[in-house]
């Protein structure tokens, strides 16, 4: 991922756009410090995969796939 684009509306209409860098997110959610974005969104991603693991032990009888 590079950046996201951001859309500022309301209900009723969109006002901008704006194209945010994954760097200058990085820094107005983190600070300064480089790399702290990455261990955020790895240590998510690892959350999230424990918490899959977990509803699919609900479903023993369910087969993933397509």
């Amino acid at each position: 991922m590079d950046g996201v684009m951001v859309a500022y509306h309301n209900t009723e209409r969109i006002f901008g756009f704006q194209y945010i860098s994954r760097d200058e997110m990085d820094e107005r959610l983190f600070g300064a410090t480089p790399g702290v974005g990455d261990k955020v969104f790895n240590h998510t991603v690892r959350v999230l995969e424990a918490c899959l693991e977990e509803a699919a032990k609900c479903f023993p009888e369910q087969v993933g796939g397509s």
